[in-house]
């Protein structure tokens, strides 16, 4: 169910919409005053147009300092993913790869299936996607699938799904990469709508570009990355960045089920407090 509440934003800097942007939450802050932002003493809140906050500024005591992710141990080499028995077949040849896949198969056209033996980090270097290729990754022992690469760049309608049964863990390095993360074309298909389920974890300063779908559900940790969400379709989840623009018309719809199914961290503060008498 999908709800004009609860989707607030929390920034240690500005916040600066614009257009017909709403925020249907609240804006959690150690900023404060509504206004112009200047280097050196940014405001809260920055509003243009009809853009809104529905709820209230609620000020922090300090800023919130978030764990970089641990790098990943991967290679840096180009794998450009081809839907075909004879990429499947090289795939596999790979030692490193045989560690943690136990098939690679090739079902229809376009399509390429890889399954996951257990848990064991999946380790892949610079991951591309082209020529509408759709790639499906199947999680084995324990539902959940690690996969570490250097960086992912979807185009040219390309897109990642997840098998229902499957949780994604993807620890990016982006050692190199400018954009580490890239998932254009026809971005990802979570048909769980559990955001929980598509996890991107990233400890560098690099870029992400995101674009949303119908079934576009993901959580993308980044404390030091610039995030930017393309297109006009809206992402369902939560992003959590250094920077965050929207480069289009879509909508960030976070889902409140996070809360208590994503990992908290950072120090705690003091939102609200009351006094009560007995």
């Amino acid at each position: 169910m999908i709800a004009n509440s609860g989707g607030g934003v929390g920034t240690n800097g500005n916040l600066s919409i614009t257009g017909h942007v709403q925020v249907n939450g609240n804006l959690d802050t150690p900023r404060t005053g509504v206004g112009d932002c200047h280097a050196g003493t940014p405001t809260a809140l920055s509003e243009g147009g009809s853009a809104d906050v529905s709820g209230t500024i609620v000020p922090l005591p300090q800023e919130r300092v978030f764990t970089t992710p641990d790098p990943p141990t991967v290679p840096t080499t180009a794998l450009a993913v081809d839907a075909s028995a004879a990429w499947c077949t090289t795939f596999m040849a790979d030692p490193a790869v045989l560690l943690a896949v136990a098939t690679c198969t090739v079902p229809s056209s376009n399509n390429v299936v890889i399954t996951m033996r257990d848990a064991t980090p999946l380790a892949l270097g610079n991951v591309s996607l082209g020529s509408q290729t759709n790639m499906t990754i199947i999680a084995g022992t324990g539902g959940v699938a690690n996969v570490n690469v250097n960086s992912l760049s979807l185009t040219a309608q390309a897109k990642i799904t997840m098998d229902a049964s499957t949780s994604i863990v993807m620890n990016v390095l982006g050692q190199g990469v400018a954009t580490p993360v890239d998932l254009g074309g026809n971005g990802f298909v979570n048909s769980t709508y559990d955001a929980s389920k598509f996890q991107i974890l990233y400890g560098g300063t690099g870029n992400i570009e995101l674009i949303g779908g119908g079934a576009a559900a993901i959580s993308v940790y980044a404390p030091n990355a610039a995030v930017r969400l393309n297109g006009n379709a809206d992402l369902y989840g939560s992003v959590l960045s250094k920077t965050y623009t929207n480069g289009g018309n879509g909508s960030v719809h976070y889902d409140r089920a996070l809360q208590s199914k994503f990992f908290m961290l950072g120090n705690w503060v003091m939102s609200s407090f009351s006094w009560k008498k007995y």
